[in-house]
């Protein structure tokens, strides 16, 4: 707009008051309006405009794809906040079980059933559950974390969400 502005006449109000010189009793002061006009730097003015213009054009496609580009963060937040969900349920089922199998593990151990290589096992696979497990849910507080902050719903009252 500034630009183009330099391409149009000047409205110009003024007020012009005399000190000297003039007779006692004449009128010293003068209102006037006038419009003043500058070819100034002629085609270079044009130039300036396009290129203003085209400037503006390049924001509002980069605004454009900022905005392409965080709905699709959102929408794969959202996705993977989805994927683990599914996943945590039987991530704990699992773990769950490989509890109760080192514990029945253990008992037979102590009767002569099973021997402490096959305890150590289960007591192993227990353990891979327990990674799996919190690998899930640190996933889901990672995603859900990540939603927060592109939806710009990251506010002392929001941090309650994160736990629900």
């Amino acid at each position: 707009q500034l630009a183009q502005a330099q391409l149009k006449p000047t409205l110009v109000l003024g007020y012009q008051h005399i000190l000297a010189g003039v007779p006692l009793g004449a009128d010293r002061g003068k209102a006037y309006v006038a419009m003043q006009y500058q070819s100034g730097s002629g085609l270079s003015a044009l130039s300036a405009v396009q290129a203003a213009l085209s400037r503006q054009q390049a924001a509002e496609f980069d605004i454009e794809t900022h905005q392409r580009q965080l709905s699709a963060e959102v929408r794969a937040a959202i996705n993977d906040i989805t994927g683990l969900l599914s996943q945590d349920g039987p991530a704990q089922a699992l773990l769950s079980g490989t509890e109760e199998v080192v514990s029945s593990y253990l008992r037979q151990y102590q009767i002569g059933r099973k021997n402490w290589l096959d305890v150590l096992n289960a007591q192993r696979e227990k353990n891979q559950a327990v990674y799996n497990a919190v690998d899930v849910r640190f996933g889901l507080e990672q995603a859900k974390w990540r939603l927060l902050v592109l939806t710009g719903q990251l506010t002392p009252e929001s941090l309650t969400l994160i736990h629900d």
